[in-house]
């Protein structure tokens, strides 16, 4: 059971993700090494607090709040897509078994407990052939539909440069704090103009352009366009759809992607805000990252797989907090959303 314990670990450590499950999994496999010595299998089953603690969350201090968590991350759901990779792992390992996680429900006023447990390696013609596992059925149907959990303000850290402007996290627009951002909107948008000035001003020199001025155009162009890509546009789109990625510039860089958001508070005041939406992708569990369309409506924001950005793609609804499988949803690349 070791040997395999260790081949587990090794795969997982070739083969690190953002998925939730990848961080699930890993806890649950080195808790399992752990216990590996002894004799009762019990000590080899975890709940879902013990495992939110092995993981680092914070939701280990709640039970309710750990178990959400650990069911939320698609565990079975992530094995299942990584399946033959996983077999052929442990199969070039020189091992006849693998392991998986199960879960038993015991009952009553029991927790549910989570374990590796072992199979036989399906025969390597066999398997190569063998039809995917995830399929629709009566008992673990595909689902085409995602709930986008929302992080809310204070708690995606803004980088911090740019702290000064989205504070904590979130501000009422008609503040000192949004008269900032007005005046770093006209700053920038100034800056857009003497650049288009200076441009036009090229045409009126009277002597042969030196390498001096072809430099300094080609410096004025390109802190335009940061300007005008980085904050103008999306300030502009912003005020037009709610809800725009934040980009490099906004979030620090140790988190994941974000979004800035208009929202109504319960006075009825408009506020400026940084949050997170996200979800776990239905078919292989990865995680759900909102990014720009491309097509008839290029503003829209669809729930993008990490993993397979271009082919498990969702739609997004803020109100609803939901989401459909879109098929044939090709996604722009130009750059216009956040990437990390």
């Amino acid at each position: 059971m070791r040997e395999l314990v260790v081949c587990l670990n090794d795969w997982l450590a070739g083969h690190r993700d953002d998925a939730g499950a990848h961080l699930l999994l890993t806890a649950l496999a080195q808790e399992t090494l752990k216990k590996i010595a002894s004799p009762s299998t019990a000590q080899r089953e975890f709940d879902a607090q013990d495992l939110a603690a092995a993981a680092g969350r914070p939701e280990a201090n709640d039970f309710d709040a750990s178990k959400r968590w650990v069911v939320a991350r698609g565990l079975e759901t992530y094995v299942a897509a990584r399946r033959i990779g996983i077999e052929d792992h442990f199969r070039a390992a020189g091992h006849t078994t693998c392991l998986r996680p199960s879960r038993r429900s015991p009952g009553g006023k029991h927790r549910a407990v989570w374990f590796l447990e072992t199979y036989a390696l399906p025969d390597d013609a066999v398997g190569a052939l063998a039809t995917p596992v995830l399929q629709a059925g009566p008992d673990k149907p595909c689902s085409t539909t995602v709930a986008y959990e929302f992080t809310p303000p204070g708690q995606v850290r803004a980088a911090w440069y740019s702290r000064p402007l989205i504070g904590a996290g979130s501000f009422v627009t008609r503040s000192w704090r949004g008269m900032l951002w007005a005046a770093a909107f006209l700053v920038s948008v100034g800056y857009l103009l003497a650049s288009a000035l200076s441009v036009v001003g090229f045409t009126y020199l009277r002597r042969p352009v030196q390498t001096a001025d072809l430099a300094s155009l080609v410096v004025a162009a390109a802190l335009a366009w940061f300007v005008w890509r980085t904050f103008v546009r999306p300030m502009v789109w912003l005020l037009d759809d709610r809800i725009i990625p934040a980009t490099e510039v906004w979030v620090a860089w140790n988190e994941a992607n974000a979004q800035l958001e208009l929202v109504k508070d319960e006075d009825n005041r408009r506020r400026l805000q940084l949050v997170r939406y996200t979800a776990v992708c239905p078919v292989c569990a990865g995680t759900l990252e909102l990014r720009y369309a491309q097509g008839p409506n290029p503003r829209r924001l669809v729930g993008c797989c990490s993993e397979a950005p271009h082919d498990h793609v969702f739609s997004f609804d803020r109100i609803s907090r939901a989401g459909r499988r879109i098929l044939d949803a090709p996604l722009d690349n130009g750059g216009d959303h956040n990437t990390r």
